[in-house]
């Protein structure tokens, strides 16, 4: 929110002064506790769907396969020359005594006891047993950005969603949007679903990177389990702020207001964040001006005082949206400001 202080001077500038209370009830929760309490519920939900996967995933961790970085525990019964902890190389093996070099990377635990065993076979023991164990895991990182409580790497094992890894980052700050972005880099193979590519995330990977965009708000309000994507070693999960809409003259607090992850921002929610009309607001003449990315602008006349009657249904608003609401006594020069007003808003670097 510090990023529009500034814009909330000139929003208030631009717009008369409200000279008392308000006509509309802007509900038993202020806003802000409103925003917490979303957050609050997104994360038990993210939380829950971690609980209830986390059992496939630790029945599946003996399938895991050893990648570089990786440490391994080497136990030859009887035998202590061999036994230690040995990090693979970046060339995927490791370097026991006596055996040298021994490929272990992309075998499991299991494949790798049988390959030292047969080694050992072939030079110094005739019936060997060994035990393997994954002690350490770094070649399985996922980076968490963005709106999260705890940002970093986080490694995974066996499968893993997007919700696995937002669970293991802690969950969602209150300032988190609705969009998470997914960047696989060209060599993390094949992806668990069809997403659109967004070029808003496209500088997080390296040329050639597959973006999905995930609509958390669809997954964890809905339910739409095609949004939680499949995470695998190398991606970069970046939880997007929440937009950001403007509601700008005859409320009694203008200003830029963050759109909370779940369900789309009506209209009646954005004046209830603004605390309502003003005395001398023109109900039945407010807009919404939406501005395209080819930067084309879009008028949409709508009834407030309908919606507030529930005759009309509040349409909802999209990030960047300006809702206007005029002078009943003025309206030329309120639209005439509109046009400025929607200028300076929209202009570069004021939105993220």
């Amino acid at each position: 929110m510090a990023r529009t202080t500034f814009l909330f001077v000139l929003l208030l500038t631009a717009g008369c002064a409200s000279g008392g209370g308000s006509n509309y009830d802007a509900g038993t929760l202020p806003p802000m506790e409103a925003d917490t309490m979303r957050i609050a519920e997104a994360n038990r939900r993210i939380l829950t769907a971690n609980a209830e996967t986390r059992t496939d995933s630790a029945r599946v961790s003996s399938e895991y396969r050893i990648g570089a970085r990786d440490q391994v525990q080497i136990d030859v019964f009887g035998v202590e020359t061999f036994n230690g902890t040995f990090q693979v190389e970046e060339s995927g093996e490791i370097a026991l005594p006596l055996l040298g070099a021994v490929e272990a990377a992309s075998l499991t635990a299991r494949e790798l006891e049988d390959s030292i065993a047969e080694k050992l076979r072939e030079t110094y023991m005739r019936n060997p047993h060994v035990t393997v164990q994954i002690s350490e895991v770094s070649s399985r990182g996922v980076s968490v950005i963005g709106s999260v409580r705890q940002p970093g790497v986080y490694q995974i094992m066996g499968r893993s969603t997007l919700l696995d890894v937002l669970a293991m980052a802690e969950g969602l700050t209150e300032t988190a949007g609705n969009s998470v972005f997914v960047v696989r880099p060209a060599h993390g193979g094949a992806t668990s679903g069809t997403m659109p590519v967004s070029t808003a995330a496209t500088s997080l990977g390296p040329p050639g990177s597959e973006v999905m965009e995930v609509d958390l708000g669809a997954l964890l309000t809905y339910g739409r389990t095609s949004e939680n994507l499949d995470v695998l070693p190398g991606d970069i999960v970046q939880v997007r702020p929440a937009g950001l809409v403007y509601v700008a003259g005859q409320v009694n607090q203008p200003g830029g207001f963050q759109i909370p992850t779940g369900p789309p921002l009506d209209v009646l929610q954005a004046l209830a964040m603004a605390e309502g009309l003003g005395r001398t607001a023109a109900a039945d003449r407010a807009v919404i001006v939406r501005q395209a990315e080819d930067g084309s602008r879009q008028e949409i006349p709508i009834h407030l005082d309908k919606m507030l009657d529930g005759e009309v249904a509040p349409p909802a608003l999209m990030p960047r949206d300006v809702l206007f609401v005029p002078n009943n006594r003025n309206k030329a020069w309120r639209l005439g400001v509109l046009g400025a007003l929607v200028s300076m808003l929209t202009f570069r670097g004021l939105f993220y």
